[in-house]
């Protein structure tokens, strides 16, 4: 089965929620349309910007990332009936040899668990592509690992990620990121209530086979953080880009060896950005994230000499949207794929942008 997409690129962008449930457009059963094929047909957005769509549905299809691993492109993202409730939210998986055609190629699912938050890592030492997600069930939280086998075209067994000192898994290990045989991640715990701040977020450091993680140094930073992204330079610093509720997004900058020992440098942005991503590119960070006042979708450039924001473009967004997945094209390094998704009036849509790094800076 194949699809022609047209790109709903004019949509209205309404103010988003993150405790939306009601959400009666969709269906109440998560559709089995493994093996479809979606077809990206861009449009041009801006001037060095592609927009179309690789996926819709009516399903309430969200969060996603993406990752280039052994000539194909993977993005991946949760499928589910609305925000929070209805059936259990599962993994699926999209594949491309081309950047064209997109195949729904694995759906992943565990009996009862609502799965969450997919991200990809690749180990470079050892070429292997994982995808880590963290699942609900019974209000017990676990984080999951699996990897995958380039040869066979399929996912390992889900297995469970330990992490020491936490034996209830009540952390989060949002987005794991990979360097020199390890993998780090700020993982945090969730508020118990709307009325709480909760400060509880610490660095983690995983073992060599990644299905372990130990704290190596709690994050002193307030603002009730939450979602974090880790990256690592050419010279070996840690950046910390991560989400907070009570106060704009700061950056946290690290010199190794002891990566518990932040620098960070507030309100960089001037925004809470939820959902953060980001990349290095020629002296710059450019990042992706819902901007947590207006709700809107932002790809924007910040200037690591200058500490300032530098461009700035908003993105087709709907009542929920970001959560977006950043990788480099390996055929061309000026050129950034950018997924993201976006809850429309009667459907949600994974999006894919194709940004020319030359035209955009």
């Amino acid at each position: 089965m194949k699809f022609n997409i047209l790109q709903p690129l004019l949509c209205v962008v309404l103010f988003c929620s993150c405790k939306k449930d009601k959400d009666k457009a969709f269906t109440d059963q998560i559709v089995n349309d493994i093996d479809s094929v979606f077809t990206y047909e861009p449009t041009k957005f801006a001037e060095g910007i592609k927009l179309g769509v690789i996926y819709k549905t009516t399903n309430f299809a969200a969060f996603t990332d993406i990752a280039y691993y052994h000539n194909s492109w993977y993005v991946v993202f949760r499928a589910g009936t609305s925000h929070a409730k209805g059936q259990a939210g599962k993994i699926k998986v999209l594949k491309s040899k081309d950047g064209v055609n997109w195949k729904v190629s694995h759906i992943i699912a565990l009996p009862d668990v609502d799965l969450r938050d997919p991200k990809l890592t690749i180990d470079t030492l050892n070429d292997e592509l994982y995808m880590s997600f963290f699942g609900l069930s019974n209000k017990q939280r676990r984080n999951f690992l699996t990897e995958y086998n380039a040869g066979g075209s399929t996912w390992s067994s889900t297995e469970t990620i330990d992490i020491e000192g936490d034996p209830n898994s009540q952390h989060i290990l949002w987005r794991l990121t990979y360097h020199k045989n390890r993998v780090y991640s700020a993982a945090y715990k969730p508020a118990t209530s709307s009325s709480e701040i909760n400060n509880n977020i610490g660095l983690y450091e995983s073992e060599p086979r990644f299905r372990r993680f130990k704290p190596i140094g709690r994050l002193d930073l307030a603002g009730d953080p939450n979602e974090a992204t880790i990256r690592f330079d050419s010279a070996n610093r840690m950046y910390f880009i991560i989400r907070t509720e009570a106060s704009n997004s700061p950056i946290g900058i690290s010199e190794p060896p002891f990566y518990h020992k932040v620098k960070w440098v507030p309100d960089a942005f001037i925004m809470r950005v939820s959902s953060p991503n980001f990349l290095f590119y020629k002296g710059k960070l450019l990042i992706t994230g819902r901007d947590g006042k207006t709700g809107v979708f932002k790809l924007f450039s910040y200037d690591l000499k200058t500490m300032k924001v530098q461009k700035v473009y908003t993105l087709p967004s709907g009542k929920e949207t970001g959560y977006a997945g950043m990788s480099f094209n390996p055929d061309n390094p000026d050129e950034l794929f950018v997924s993201y998704y976006a809850i429309l009036p009667n459907e949600s849509v994974i999006y894919l942008a194709k940004v020319n790094m030359k035209i955009f800076l």
